[in-house]
């Protein structure tokens, strides 16, 4: 019965993206490719970790709104966390002093192994769903700088706080 739900609602979650992809259009299309890579970092709750990772940057699909697929590893609370999720994030108008504001969500596949000292190790796959809000600033050379929260919608962690560097 998971597997069943855990289908219907990438089903549900994936169309729509699928779909406005499509929509957008070959001019969109042009912009898309790698237009840097980088680290993250960050803190998660419940459970309790620490995590590093890596990002892409991966252009445009539509004006302002970008592809930034990543790989986050966590490590803590008796667990080890590896997530593989694509990002899409809307560059909201307007800029606070040099920082630009975004929002969007992610949606990938999360392995969990668990440290069980009693039963032994077991293992979970299953889908990740979040919800994303940013601030984002250029720097000297064209490296970009981004602080960012993550709510978890599906599965675990329920909240993450990181920092990313893209070169």
């Amino acid at each position: 019965m998971r597997r069943y739900l855990s289908v219907r609602w990438t089903t549900m979650l994936l169309g729509p993206a699928v779909l406005a992809a499509a929509a957008a259009g070959p001019a969109a299309a042009q912009d898309l490719g790698l237009f840097g890579w980088g680290i993250r970092g960050g803190l998660s709750a419940s459970p309790d970790q620490l995590f590093v990772g890596a990002h892409l940057e991966m252009g445009e699909v539509a004006p302002h709104l970008f592809l930034r697929p990543n790989l986050e590893i966590g490590a803590g609370d008796d667990e080890t966390d590896i997530a593989l999720q694509a990002g899409l994030h809307y560059e909201l108008a307007g800029r606070v002093h040099r920082w630009t504001p975004y929002a969007g969500g992610e949606l990938g596949i999360v392995y969990r192994d668990f440290d069980r000292p009693r039963g032994g190790d077991t293992d979970d796959t299953g889908l990740a769903l979040n919800a994303v809000a940013g601030l984002q600033t250029g720097l000297a050379g064209g490296d970009r700088l981004f602080f960012e929260a993550k709510v978890g919608l599906a599965e675990k962690p329920r909240l993450k706080l990181l920092v990313g560097w893209t070169f």
